[in-house]
């Protein structure tokens, strides 16, 4: 019964957890329009996660940040390894 018990709280615990989603760190510089329709740069690195085009997820991140029409990403080669899941998986400087 103790057994029964415990199989089914472990379970129940890991259902709420989603899977990983493998990705590589990348580092991105962006641009953007401002209020002002003049260009301002933002710096981002995100975790692009594995199978998706890294300018989508460079774009997307820079979006968040600026709040404006990201006009175009340039982004160094992959990094480490990083889960998608994470919080940090976009951070704009």
């Amino acid at each position: 019964m103790i057994r029964v018990a415990l199989t089914l709280a472990l379970a129940l615990s890991a259902c709420g957890r989603s899977a990983p989603q493998p990705g590589r760190r990348v580092a991105c510089e962006c641009s953007y329009l401002t209020d002002f329709d003049d260009t301002a740069r933002i710096d981002v690195e995100v975790c692009a996660r594995d199978g998706r085009p890294v300018l989508d997820e460079a774009r997307t991140c820079a979006g968040q940040a600026a709040h404006n029409h990201v006009e175009r990403c340039d982004c160094k080669p992959p990094g480490a390894a990083c889960d998608a899941r994470d919080k940090d998986a976009c951070a704009a400087r």
